[in-house]
């Protein structure tokens, strides 16, 4: 075997050593790049496991905390009663707060079917527990068809139901009033030769009585365009 039959082996052994050089860096390269991809897919799960797992987290604590808030709302939550019907001297109720904290801004209207009378508290009170307080009560059947159109308040009628079961009920009692955290709640109590009978659980609302009843008659007191 001559020199040139030696040199033409030795350029075919090159060539295709250096294909397969370039076959192994092209399977390396790629072999690279699937386990790059393999790996920012791995951190992108696990990215995507840790927002949600501190999601859950926070979710849970934010609803430890609502827990914990409404557990000192309960703690500390007026519960105002009536606790006697009209007097027969004069115009007014008997009411204690029953629950665990002082009741701001008391105020309600009590309607009476027998006479179609409705009244309201002469003034808001300032309830503390236990004990009795006499609420004084003014007449404003006069103003019922303006202050109350729809004869309801919050999704609730400003009259008992009819007295189908005849156990004599006549009148229905409406109030509101604030806890010391400024919470809004609402009562509504009918009366019967029973006594009274508390309607639905106290119940959260984001406007008193009074306050309901001043923006109506700062309508009324507004001028017109014609003025």
């Amino acid at each position: 075997m001559n020199s040139i039959q030696l040199a033409e082996i030795n350029a075919i052994f090159t060539g295709v050593y250096v294909i397969l050089t370039l076959i192994i860096a092209v399977v390396a390269i790629r072999s690279i790049r699937m386990a790059s991809k393999q790996s920012r897919d791995a951190i992108l799960v696990s990215e995507n496991q840790s927002k949600e797992a501190i999601a859950t987290i926070r979710e849970q604590i934010a609803a430890s905390e609502q827990q914990a808030r409404e557990a000192l709302y309960n703690q500390h939550k007026p519960i105002v009663v009536p606790t006697s019907p009209l007097y027969t001297r004069q115009d007014g109720l008997e009411m204690r707060n029953a629950g665990s904290s002082i009741a701001l801004n008391t105020w309600g209207v009590l309607t009476v079917v027998s006479t179609n009378t409705l009244y309201r508290f002469d003034s808001t009170l300032f309830l503390i527990p236990e004990k009795v307080q006499d609420i004084s009560l003014g007449d404003i059947s006069n103003s019922l068809d303006f202050l109350f159109p729809e004869r309801q308040f919050h999704g609730y009628s400003l009259y008992p139901p009819p007295d189908t079961g005849r156990i004599g009920t006549d009148r229905r009692l409406m109030l509101t009033y604030n806890d010391i955290f400024g919470h809004i709640y609402l009562g509504v109590y009918d009366y019967s030769g029973f006594g009274w009978r508390l309607v639905e659980t106290m119940k959260r609302i984001e406007q008193r009585l009074d306050e309901y009843l001043e923006e109506k008659r700062s309508h009324l007191s507004e001028p017109t365009d014609d003025q």
